[in-house]
């Protein structure tokens, strides 16, 4: 997605099947209906691109805390620079009380950097961290999500939430 120097207004939600890598350049927002997700498959990729002056924006399309379900990324392809969100807002998304703004799975290769995550009425993110399950010890050599700079701010239910092992 290109800037244009106006919000992208969707009718429904965003799925990146297949293979396609969605790409979104600095300054793009996009404001999101209610009830409507962006869905990125195990083989697809989404790269933002928003920079320091110019993040990439996801919000609602009424600033209200849950509006809209949030960003579901579950890309395992570190092929063609791999998947990741770079200065960028997700606002007033996780409609839901077991819901996040932003999920991943198990699988998920990501990386998020000076990602701002906001109004939430779930968590702020979902993650899903392997575990050895002979030790009881979380398997972090097989786990694909990093970040730096990650921030959060009026998540209801916490800021992360982690699924194999059901802490916040």
């Amino acid at each position: 997605a290109i800037n244009q120097g106006v919000p992208y207004l969707l009718k429904s939600g965003v799925h990146v099947g297949g293979t396609a890598i969605m790409v979104v350049n600095a300054g793009v927002e996009f404001v999101m209906p209610y009830h409507q997700e962006v869905d990125v498959d195990d083989n697809a990729l989404i790269q933002v691109n928003g920079t320091a002056s110019q993040p990439v924006v996801f919000r609602g399309e009424h600033y209200e805390n849950g509006y809209w379900d949030g960003l579901d990324i579950d890309s395992e392809r570190p092929t063609n620079g791999g998947s990741y969100l770079t200065n960028c807002n997700i606002l007033n998304a996780g409609e839901e009380i077991d819901d996040a703004a932003l999920s991943t799975d198990g699988e998920t290769r990501l990386t998020l950097t000076n990602v701002n995550i906001s109004g939430s009425l779930g968590y702020g993110m979902k993650i899903y961290i392997p575990i050895n399950w002979d030790t009881d010890q979380y398997d972090f050599s097989n786990y694909h999500v990093t970040a730096n700079g990650l921030i959060f701010s009026n998540c209801v239910m916490g800021n992360i939430y982690e699924e194999n092992k059901g802490m916040t």
